[in-house]
């Protein structure tokens, strides 16, 4: 239950309730690995391993510390979500692993932006991407069906048609000029 839940968290997201619904549920409010609660982690063994306090209350204080770590950095990170969605048609959320900073990725039309966010930094795009929403995907989901998975359990995606290539990639992984979540089908 807490793995599952926790999963619904970060930007990967998890079927839930499968297999009733085959729903995706991804807030992407905090990241895959954690730095803060790690380091609550790694404290509170610490604390028990060179310390005469009882292992009840330290782990007890421990999880009060990540469950307030999750409370805080899911607001921020839900109030730029809600602020992006009144800029875009569609938007998401990627947690960063430097705490309290995110990716919103945001998408008008054709357009796809990723902009870092955070209280010190404010909004600032740092790269959009075009998606040709005109193309037919049905020979991409004909030869290579994971590309209909992607298309709907992501948000949204970007669609590349270019160059022979045609594919389809989730923007919220998007890294030093690629997704690692991508589906393409080469020389068509």
């Amino acid at each position: 239950m807490i793995h599952n839940t926790s999963d619904v968290l970060n930007a990967w997201g998890t079927g839930y309730f499968e297999p009733v619904s085959d729903v995706r549920l991804t807030l992407g409010t905090i990241p895959i690995i954690d730095v803060v609660i790690w380091t609550i982690f790694l404290s509170a063994f610490l604390l028990k391993r060179f310390s005469s306090q009882s292992a009840s209350g330290i782990f007890r204080w421990a999880w009060v510390m990540i469950a307030l770590h999750i409370v805080i950095q899911s607001a921020l990170g839900l109030t730029f979500l809600h602020e992006a969605k009144k800029e875009y048609e569609h938007a998401a959320l990627s947690a960063d692993f430097v705490p309290w900073q995110y990716t919103v990725i945001g998408k008008n039309g054709e357009e796809v932006d990723l902009a870092l966010v955070s209280l010190w930094r404010g909004f600032d795009v740092h790269r959009t991407l075009q998606s040709d929403e005109s193309v037919d995907l049905e020979p991409l989901f004909a030869e290579k069906p994971e590309a209909r998975t992607l298309t709907k359990w992501s948000p949204f995606v970007v669609v590349v048609n270019e160059d022979g290539r045609l594919g389809v990639f989730d923007p919220r992984f998007y890294r030093n000029g690629e997704s690692f979540l991508s589906v393409f089908l080469e020389e068509l």
